[in-house]
């Protein structure tokens, strides 16, 4: 994916950027700079932590070791986003989210209050995006590459010396967000992958 945003780079005649996105786009915007760092000035990373293009993620150990950091696996829910029939159950069910045992609670159409912040509007939208041109479809193949080993393949092909990034990095990250905690991005620091000023 990194190769195709380099792609409308060129078209775009912009030699450097500054990779900037949310969420799962966070991991395209890290690879980015890992694949070609000399096209990307800066890195902004919204609520997603650095995250080492390492080849070999495990679901089951992530699960194992955030459970004992966290008391809950953060990502035990991966299992049902990366079932076959997950984008199906989902786009059935969007009124359902899900604070623990993800299949059992979206293929049952359960819902619950949306957080103060999650306005009429806002829910109106997020609805609206979702009932169509597949909904989750798209959305859960990210989880697949990760899960799946695809995204390992490609993370082996990164350069060692691509892997400490060397541009500013600004970090923005939410204490309640209980999935990508800001703490995460600690240990990046501390393995020098990452420079560090707090603002």
């Amino acid at each position: 994916m990194t190769a195709d945003a380099v792609e409308i780079l060129d078209a775009e005649k912009l030699t450097t950027v500054i990779s900037v996105v949310h969420d799962w786009g966070s991991a395209m915007c890290q690879r980015m700079y890992n694949f070609y760092p000399s096209r990307v000035s800066g890195l902004i990373m919204v609520n997603v932590a650095y995250i080492l293009p390492t080849g070999q993620f495990d679901l089951d150990a992530v699960n194992k070791v955030t459970k004992e950091a966290y008391g809950f696996s953060i990502y035990e829910c991966w299992h049902f986003l990366t079932a076959e029939d997950a984008a199906d159950v989902m786009n059935q069910n969007l009124e359902s989210t899900s604070p623990g045992e993800m299949r059992k609670f979206v293929t049952k159409g359960r819902t619950q209050p949306t957080l103060p912040y999650v306005t009429p509007d806002h829910k109106a939208d997020f609805m609206d995006r979702f009932c169509k041109d597949g909904g989750f479809d798209a959305p859960s193949c990210w989880y697949k590459a990760l899960t799946f080993a695809v995204q390992n393949e490609a993370d082996t092909l990164v350069a060692e010396e691509a892997k400490t990034v060397k541009v500013p990095v600004f970090y923005w990250g939410g204490e309640q967000d209980f999935v990508c905690r800001p703490a995460a991005l600690q240990l990046s620091v501390d393995a020098g992958l990452l420079r560090m000023s707090r603002v």
